[in-house]
Formats: C-alpha cells, structure tokens, sequence
C-alpha cells in the first residue's frame, strides 16, 4: 500500500513524509505520544461523525482535508462508514485539554470543551502534509497516519502574544492570519496594543476625533510623521464593527482578544486630540520613545469621565474580562508642575510625584471594575501599591518584576523583555533592536517563566502564563518583516 501510495504521489509530483518508526513533531510538543501497530489510511471512504454537523471544530478539519484530498469529506452525527473521525465529550480530561486515539479504523478525538476539541483538530492536522495550512490543492487519494495515542493540556491558562498596531497599523486581514498562526500552536491571548504616541486605531463612537484625527499621521496631521512612516497621511484604525467581527473570528479559534489603550503616558494620539486633558506644563525631558506633551493630568477631574466613556465603550466592545490601561514609562515631571496635580498630593497627603500615578491606576481600576472588567497592565502599575487582588500584571522590566508582582498577591503574565521582545535581533548582523537583548531562537526556546524565582506552590499559580511582545517602531519594510521577527520565535515560546 505504500508503494502504490508513493507512486500516486510522485505522479503528482509531489513527495509526502510519512511517519513510520518516527515521533510526529508536533508544535507544542504533547505531554503524551504513544505509538502503536499500522496504520489509519484517509481515503475516500473516510467521514467526520459531531453531535452538530455545524460545530466549528468539526467545519474546519472538513474544510482543511477538502484542501489535500481528492473527495469530499461528510459530517455526519452517526456512524456511516466503517472509516471515520469522531468527537467524543469526556469531563474528566482538563480544560483546554485533548485525547487524541488513532486506531487502523478510526480516529477518536476526546475532550471536555470546545477549545480541547479545537486543539486536537491542529494536531491532528500537524500530522498532515504542511500544504493543509496553505490552502494548495494536491489531490491525494489515500494518507497513511500511524496508530497513536497523544494526550495532551496546557501548564498555563494565559498563552499569548502582543502586537503593537499603534505605530504601525496592520489591516484585519493580517491580524486574522496573526489569530490563524497562534491557534495552530495553541497560544489563546492575543494582546493588542491599540494606542500609542503614534496613533489611536480603536472607533469611539462618543469622540469620533480619537479616530478622524488621531488615526493619522504625516505633514499636515495632527499628529507629525514618525518611523519613517513618511511624510504622506499614514495610519488606518478598526470600526466597532470589524473589531466586533475580529473578535468572532478569534474566539472560533480560542483566542481571546484583549484590548490595551494605553494610559497615562504614551498618550499623543489623545492629548492632541482632546489638547486640554494635559496639564500644561513643560519638561525637556521627552518620554522613552522621544515624545513631549504625552501624558494625562491626574489633577483633572473632568478626564476622569472621559476615560470612563471611552473604557464603557471599550468594555462594550471586548468581551474579553480584561482591559489593559498600559501605564509605564510616565513622565512626572507634568504633574510636579501642576497646580492641580500638587493640589491632589496635598489633598490625599502624598509626598512624592510619582503617588500620583498610582492614583491614578487605582482610580482606573475603579472605573473598570464598575464596568466588568479586571484591569491589567504593565508592571508599572505595582509599583505605588494599593491593587485589587484580580488586578493583573504583565512583566516585562524583567523576572524580577514578576517575582515582586507575585509577592504582592497579583496575578502575572511573564513579558520579561529580555526574552521575549520579538522585536529584538536575533543576531548583532541583523537589523532590529538589541536593548534588552539580542534573542536567537533558543533564548527563547529554553525560557522558563518561574526561573530566578522562590515561589511557594500557591505563589506559583499566580503566573498564569506567558506572552511575547512585538513592538513595531522598525516593522514597516521590508515587507513582511514583522513575520521574520516573530516566527519562529512564537513557534519557540
């Protein structure tokens, strides 16, 4: 058979692996791969049996071995055939969670949630010739699998990514092929960043010019050109609407889209725009990415409302139970000068300057938690005291800011910059930053979110997971550069 399988094969010209006698390299590597005897054969007598011929997990294996082989693949909810894939539902197997049995006569996928069933789908599909994710149609007649058993659940409930569309807009098509990438390999946060200095790429209905003005940035912008986006009007932003369908598209594929409008620095491409929610007052010291007059007054308190309105629209907007206010790399030296900034120190008996700013974090997590939501933010945001104990942090100044985050009780996320920016270079030739570090592919590889760290087994699990950032300042050109810098280190994580 597999000389007749190799044969058909190379007439097509086209040459297939197999895995006889060889682990599956599967991406992320399952808790659990148990080889048997022979062999499953896909051929045209092979159906998919679902309690719902319309459930997502059962549409996309159809749609993905419609691509490869040459005959279509039914959904049926009862047997049909003596060849086939079926979903099972088994409550004992952990959220997230998958069985995967393949025997010479069926597949049988188990799982307890739709996420389990979603993730044993790209396994599966991992077994497959790659072109199953490209879309080329190779119209094969017959693919061997070898009898297995994989079994496999996450170590983290948050794995994720950041992308940064603020300084350089990337269009939904491409997020959507970001969402595809990261469900392939089981990562279900994608974090984006969607306000910066550099423009503001989320519709608020209430303040229109959020978008019709600091969407934007050239010569005769409010906003002036930056990372070479030139002099001609650059920028773009996401409807409700489309962010509303992007969010569909994700959660389909488990993951969670969460929003991170970024506060109280970082702010330009809302300070110019609204102009009066600053304090007014002057520093020449420019904020880390070389910006001046970025951040919002603390002493204001008619901001207050218009960061509510614009975080009830956002909540409206993300179902995700978190909202990211961002909050690092802040400029005090505004709210030394102000008048009403020194008029709150006195009034809430503060010392220093930088008081303020965990003020004006709690007075953010105030503001989300009456709308819904669990506020998340740089590691910024400990750094004053005083958070909810759901308040969720995300390291990045490196392992021991997750450390000292986890000692004060808060829920962490591991960002540490150093390895797992993937804006950094991989080598010293090669073109990106090196700040933090310079990250080849193992640096990455061998990262271990809880080392440098003494944790009890109860601080432990409030690391709930890890992601990789990418900042996108240098990420215009060449074309598709941002992919080179992300892949395969997201593959690694």
């Amino acid at each position: 058979m597999r000389k007749i399988i190799l044969l058909s094969v190379l007439i097509c010209g086209i040459v297939i692996p197999t895995f006889a006698n060889n682990n599956p390299n599967i991406i992320p590597t399952p808790n659990s791969i148990v080889k048997g005897e022979g062999v499953f054969v896909i051929d045209n007598d092979l159906t998919i049996v679902s309690d719902n011929v319309k459930d997502f997990s059962a549409k996309y294996l159809q749609e993905k071995l419609e691509t490869v082989f040459d005959f279509p693949v039914n959904i049926n909810t009862s047997k049909k055939s003596e060849k086939y894939i079926i979903f099972t539902n088994d409550k004992s197997i952990k959220e997230e969670g998958y069985k995967l049995a393949i025997e010479p006569n069926k597949i049988v996928i188990s799982s307890s949630d739709n996420s389990g069933k979603y993730y044993a789908v790209q396994t599966l599909l991992q077994l497959f010739p790659p072109q199953i994710y490209s879309g080329a149609k190779l119209r094969i007649k017959e693919y061997p699998v070898d009898v297995m058993v994989i079994e496999d659940a996450p170590r983290f409930s948050y794995r994720g990514f950041m992308l940064d569309v603020s300084r350089t807009f990337f269009d939904l098509d491409y997020l959507r092929s970001y969402i595809d990438w990261m469900s392939n390999h089981k990562l279900n946060r994608l974090h984006l960043h969607l306000t910066d200095d550099n423009g503001w790429r989320i519709e608020i209905k209430k303040y229109p010019d959020l978008t019709n003005k600091g969407a934007w940035r050239g010569k005769d912008e409010l906003i002036p050109p930056t990372y070479l986006s030139g002099s001609k009007r650059y920028g773009g932003y996401y409807t409700q609407k489309e962010m509303k369908e992007l969010i569909a598209y994700a959660q389909d594929r488990n993951v969670m889209i969460i929003p991170e409008f970024d506060l109280p620095g970082h702010c330009l491409s809302s300070t110019a725009v609204f102009g009066d929610v600053t304090c007014g007052t002057s520093t020449d010291r420019p904020s880390a990415c070389g910006e001046f007059d970025n951040v919002w007054c603390v002493g204001k308190e008619s901001n207050y409302k218009i960061l509510e309105n614009i975080i009830k629209e956002l909540a409206d907007i993300f179902p995700s139970p978190y909202l990211n206010i961002g909050g690092d790399e802040v400029i005090f030296d505004y709210w030394a000068q102000c008048p009403e900034c020194q008029a709150l120190m006195k009034k809430e008996g503060y010392e220093k300057v930088e008081e303020l700013h965990g003020h004006f974090v709690r007075r953010m997590e105030d503001i989300i938690t009456k709308h819904g939501k669990v506020m998340m933010g740089w590691d910024d945001i400990q750094d004053f005291g005083g958070l909810r104990p759901t308040s969720t942090v995300v390291a990045w100044r490196g392992q021991a800011k997750g450390l000292e985050s986890v000692k004060k009780g808060q829920p962490t996320v591991m960002q540490a910059a150093q390895y797992l920016y993937v804006d950094m270079q991989y080598t010293p030739a090669e073109r990106g930053h090196s700040w933090a570090a310079i990250i080849p592919l193992d640096r990455i590889y061998n990262y271990e979110p809880l080392q440098d760290m003494d944790l009890t087994p109860e601080e432990e699990k409030l690391i709930i997971g890890v992601q990789a950032g990418l900042w996108t300042e240098l990420m215009q050109f060449p074309p598709r550069f941002s992919e080179y810098q992300v892949f395969p280190r997201l593959c690694a994580l």
